[in-house]
């Protein structure tokens, strides 16, 4: 999460800095920058809540395995009995 807290920190500096510039070009090019910081926080918390929901899931036991970051289904046993 200190990743994401960082990225949105840049964000208000940028903010801040667009505040004090004259120049409009400069301020819109500083709010797009603050934007983009903002878009990589949100991605970074969507990430982080994939994860805990990967977490959460049941590891396997009968009915499946992690594998690779992912959850594979068993697959059933089939016994042949010679008769």
């Amino acid at each position: 999460m200190r990743k994401g807290l960082q990225y949105l920190d840049r964000a208000v500096e940028c903010r801040k800095i667009a505040h004090q510039v004259r120049d409009a070009q400069h301020r819109q090019q500083l709010d797009d920058m603050a934007r983009e910081w903002e878009a990589l926080a949100s991605e970074y918390a969507a990430e982080l809540e994939q994860a805990a929901k990967r977490a959460q899931k049941p590891t396997g036991g009968a009915f499946g395995y992690w594998h690779g970051g992912e959850f594979h289904r068993a697959r059933p046993f089939l016994y042949l009995v010679k008769g």
